[in-house]
């Protein structure tokens, strides 16, 4: 077992009966193991014990052990690199995020079949990406619907494309090459969007966030964040610390 090794097994160790654990505490062991820590060698530490899956960021200052998979990806079905590279070659400066319904499958109970393409792009640019996405012949292109027009309309067709806005700041990341969410802009969406994502609603999405949850480390402080933008943050903490408890020492 080389140095690096035994830091690992040490701070595997002596954290493990810790759901989480703080900033000041991580200090504290590491200064213990090598005496005279200066503050920039600790954030070395906690960079390579990051790489390393051995802590990840529950929210700032808060770390838990790693025994999850950290990173999310999901299947990238043929057409959402089709859509995003249509979209990046015309607008190529454009924030664009694409991704599918049919992602949550992944921690649902029950399994929707109809599969809803979202294409978000910034906001003053919706309509424009909307009518490129319809001259370039891509089938079944909707503007982000109201609900009547998704009962009517959109909730009829085959695998729906629908266009809305992405807000700044949004937690995406990219893979192969496209712009995708993170799993915490995922969850947000589904606990805010009821007309789009009406299938995994109710007892449905108790389901699915604990099913991430358990799967997937989920950085807090990036949920909170953007369940702020979207104006739902005391929502979405009722709604964990109701169904969750074991979140109540880390929100």
């Amino acid at each position: 077992m080389n140095k690096k090794e035994k830091k690992y097994l040490e701070i595997r160790n002596n954290f493990a009966h810790n759901q989480s654990f703080s900033r000041q505490k991580l200090f504290d062991f590491l200064n213990y193991l090598y005496p005279d820590l200066k503050e920039t060698t600790f954030r070395w530490h906690i960079y390579d014990l990051k790489k390393n899956n051995v802590i990840s960021s529950v929210k700032r200052g808060v770390f838990k052990l790693t025994t999850k998979y950290n990173f999310y990806s999901p299947y990238i079905d043929e057409m959402l690199p089709k859509i995003y590279r249509s979209i990046n070659k015309k607008y190529p400066d454009v924030s664009v995020c694409v991704w599918n319904s049919n992602w949550v499958n992944e921690f649902s109970r029950h399994q929707a079949f109809r599969n809803t393409v979202l294409v978000e792009v910034e906001k003053d640019l919706v309509d424009i990406v909307f009518y490129h996405l319809s001259d370039k012949n891509f089938k079944n292109v909707f503007l982000e619907p109201n609900n009547e027009r998704f009962k009517t309309n959109i909730s009829e067709s085959n695998r729906p494309i629908i266009v809305r806005s992405l807000l700044t700041k949004a937690p995406i990341q990219k893979v192969d090459k496209i712009c995708i969410p993170k799993i915490e802009k995922i969850l947000v969406d589904l606990f805010c969007d009821k007309n789009i994502l009406a299938f995994y609603q109710g007892y449905e999405l108790i389901t699915i966030f604990e099913t991430a949850l358990s799967k997937y480390e989920i950085n807090f402080t990036t949920l909170l964040y953007y369940s702020r933008r979207r104006e739902r943050e005391k929502q979405l903490k009722e709604f964990l610390l109701t169904n969750f408890e074991k979140l109540k020492e880390i929100l």
